[in-house]
């Protein structure tokens, strides 16, 4: 995923962004994804393709495109402890989906999302334990920041994905748009 939007969007001179070729896309237009992860999401075509000229959304060759909508930036980064097994990182939006990666295995974790730092802390929610609730990871995010709690060991034990968009590819009262290899995930 490499490219600039202010590109002319050809093979030499591709576009970066999936939501950029979507915005110029017309009827008839084939968008070729090369491999590689694009993080964004939420892409909103602003036209339809006809039944004659469909737009195509397809992978390059034999190449794998993913569409992920998980925060780059907070994939392997450095957080701050809080407690054992507590942490947090500067974060400005909001997020319902998270989970962990673990790396020395590759096992997925859903981190199930509170009200409250004070809950993801005590390991508690409504009166009840993490325990009690089955929760192995748990997160509030409250406009500045994200509270991440790990289900053992370190933070730095793990792959963590923080959702920043709720929808991939948005197709809904658009007609003729197909995608064809393209992997999308949120990761949760």
């Amino acid at each position: 995923p490499t490219g600039n939007d202010g590109g002319a969007g050809t093979f030499g001179d591709p576009f970066a962004t999936l939501g950029h070729a979507i915005s110029v896309a017309t009827a008839g237009t084939t968008i070729y994804m090369r491999g590689g992860t694009y993080y964004e999401g939420e892409v909103y075509p602003t036209v339809s393709g006809t039944q004659a000229a469909p737009i195509v959304i397809r992978a390059y060759g034999t190449e794998t495109p993913i569409l992920d909508a998980a925060d780059p930036s907070l994939i392997s980064t450095t957080w701050t402890g809080v407690q054992p097994q507590v942490y947090s990182n500067p974060f400005a939006g909001t997020s319902w989906n998270l989970c962990l990666v673990r790396k020395s295995d590759g096992t997925v974790f859903r981190a199930y999302p509170m009200a409250t730092a004070a809950e993801v802390t005590s390991q508690t929610s409504t009166g009840y334990t993490f325990a009690e609730l089955n929760i192995d990871a748990a997160y509030c995010t409250d406009g500045a920041a994200l509270t991440l709690r790990v289900p053992a060991g370190a933070v730095a034990d793990y792959d963590v994905y923080v959702s920043r968009f709720e929808t991939g590819i948005y197709l809904e009262n658009r007609s003729f748009i197909y995608v064809d290899g393209i992997t999308l995930t949120r990761r949760s």
